[in-house]
């Protein structure tokens, strides 16, 4: 073999280190850029399986949150979506769910503590997905305990903004940069611009992060077929974060919301 193409963002590098110790004439190609071409534009049986991930993740959400009490932690929520997840029909978990209240919601990649009791008025973020069929499903809601404050109700309100228009702009054919633009906009026009943390999203399918990459420079073209998330966020360091996430398939006359999850404001009795 003189050349060999591999996946460059996967390969570990244990295993380039034996193949050019094994044949060290062995010219090894990173084909990243032409798999994730291919990978980009889904077939159909592909949307199917990332249909049923979502189901899935969608249902276990809607039981976990039936649950969901104050004087809970963060682990004890995670425990019950992972235990959600597989009951309802999930070969694995697409990640490590994020399961953040209070002040932890603000941290955009938080990690569930065992320590921390959620309390009446804080925001719970759950960002989490369920594998099927190999495919991934990327979810994010957010909602508050008992009541939502003025202050959380006009973020949710613009992070919500923001994610519908990541809906209304997207057609075959926009740039990625043309949506983040689009959606970050929204948040930037707003009282909370200092509260922007994060891009608008990414390519989803075998990998929960793939291309495309939904952020301001990236000017490549997205065709019909596409999956990507739409995630808007709000985040006040030591007070709480807002995250809307859903997965979206491009059209040839715009796009479909894969998620059905509902957006609006939700408050939990406690």
């Amino acid at each position: 073999i003189a050349s060999l193409v591999v996946e460059g963002q996967i390969m570990r590098v244990f295993v380039h280190h034996a193949l050019k110790a094994a044949q060290p004439d062995l010219a090894i190609i990173d084909g990243e850029a032409a798999i994730s071409g291919l990978r980009m534009i889904k077939s159909a049986e592909e949307i199917a399986a990332l249909r049923e991930a979502i189901a899935i993740s969608e249902r276990a959400l809607e039981r976990t949150l039936a649950g969901v009490r104050a004087g809970q932690s963060e682990a004890e929520i995670e425990q019950a979506l992972v235990q959600a997840l597989f009951a309802e029909g999930a070969e694995d978990h697409a990640f490590r769910p994020i399961v953040a209240a209070g002040d932890n919601s603000a941290r955009p990649h938080a990690k569930a503590r065992a320590d921390y009791r959620l309390r009446p008025g804080d925001a719970l973020l759950i960002d989490f997905g369920a594998r099927r069929h190999g495919f991934c499903a990327d979810i994010t809601r957010t909602v508050f305990l008992g009541h939502a404050s003025d202050e959380a109700q006009a973020v949710y309100d613009t992070v919500l903004q923001a994610n519908l228009k990541g809906h209304a702009v997207t057609r075959a054919g926009i740039t990625a940069h043309e949506i983040d633009d689009a959606v970050t906009a929204v948040l930037e026009a707003s009282p909370f611009a200092d509260r922007i943390r994060t891009k608008t999203g990414h390519g989803l399918g075998r990998e929960v992060h793939e291309a495309p990459y939904i952020m301001r420079g990236n000017h490549q073209r997205l065709p019909a077929g596409t999956v990507f998330t739409d995630e808007p966020g709000l985040y006040r360091i030591g007070g709480f974060g807002v995250r809307i996430e859903d997965d979206i398939l491009i059209t040839e006359t715009g796009c479909v919301s894969l998620t059905s999850f509902p957006r609006e404001l939700q408050v939990l009795e406690c």
